[in-house]
């Protein structure tokens, strides 16, 4: 961005987004050392202590549920500032998208043009609580290699303004990881998407998102209502009007940006939720059409790698 519209560049959100979403994961790294600590409190070492008289069972009942509550409270402020981070790179976008604009209505046009690819929704928002979130090099450009084109801008037929969001329906779908498979075949289908492999490189990645986000849908995951994301007027399903929802956790400015057309406009709905998804990250990330390079450029799609925003 040439920074003549605003004072803060979305660049500046970009490298900020990343310099948060690294202290996460080294949050998320010391709650890992602080949840296997907590499992050393009952060796038979300490046992025999007990036993002795030489510790009391209260003294080390109460250090193992202070290491227990430590390791959950890195954990919890890991995946908000997941979140924090994923709300960044949305702002940044938004950033993008108003310069543009702008850009286009000053003399002599604007100063620039952010690549963009077909329509996807949020993430956890991106979304995607959400997130919604960052791969190994995404957010900072990078394509497919030029062997799969991408359109100007996000599907123009999709878009959807954000009054005709539906919040109804939360629940009445399957959960389960097969479930989710059913959803993942209907939205390939739906995106066109026939070739085995391609198929099979997105039916992995977002399986792997779906199993992050929302644990395969379960009901009990599938409104964000504490992360950044959830703020603005309460919806019909009792959460704010920008929190992350759905089997993919797409935030409802997302999932009405990247909109698919011929899905429904119910934003629990998880073939719609994940075309949306995949539009967001063809034009987000860059991520190619046939999946390949999808948990490269998004870690939440990587199962080899940690769980992290997108």
């Amino acid at each position: 961005m040439s920074g003549s519209h605003y004072k803060v560049s979305p660049e500046q959100l970009d490298r900020l987004a990343k310099e948060w979403q690294a202290q996460a994961e080294r949050l998320e790294r010391v709650a890992a050392k602080v949840d296997a600590l907590s499992g050393k409190f009952r060796t038979a070492e300490i046992e025999t202590l007990i036993t002795g008289g030489v510790l009391s069972t209260g003294i080390v009942l109460a250090a193992e549920q202070a290491a227990q509550d430590a390791g959950q409270s890195a954990a919890a402020t890991a995946k908000a500032m997941h979140q924090d981070a994923a709300g960044i790179r949305h702002c940044a976008d938004n950033y993008r998208e108003a310069e543009e604009h702008a850009g286009k209505q000053l003399p002599g046009g604007g100063h620039h043009t952010p690549p963009k690819s077909p329509g996807k929704p949020g993430g956890s928002g991106g979304h995607h609580g959400g997130g919604h979130q960052g791969g190994s090099g995404g957010h900072d450009g990078g394509g497919s290699g030029g062997h799969h084109p991408m359109p100007s801008s996000p599907n123009p037929h999709g878009k959807i303004p954000m009054s005709d969001v539906d919040y109804s329906g939360a629940g009445s779908w399957k959960s389960g990881r097969a479930a989710c498979e059913d959803y993942v075949n209907q939205a390939l289908d739906t995106m066109g998407i026939k070739d085995p492999q391609a198929r099979a490189n997105w039916m992995r990645g977002l399986l792997t998102m779906t199993q992050r986000e929302s644990s395969y849908n379960d009901s009990h995951w599938l409104v964000n209502k504490t992360d950044s994301n959830a703020w603005g007027p309460t919806q019909a399903d009792g959460a704010p009007l920008h929190s992350s929802r759905g089997p993919w956790q797409c935030i409802p400015d997302t999932f009405a940006a990247y909109h698919q057309p011929g899905t429904s406009t119910k934003i629990y709905d998880p073939v719609a939720s994940a075309c949306a998804s995949m539009n967001y990250m063809m034009a987000r990330y860059h991520v190619s059409p046939d999946g390949h390079d999808l948990a490269a450029k998004v870690a939440q799609a990587n199962p080899n790698h940690g769980p992290q925003g997108y």
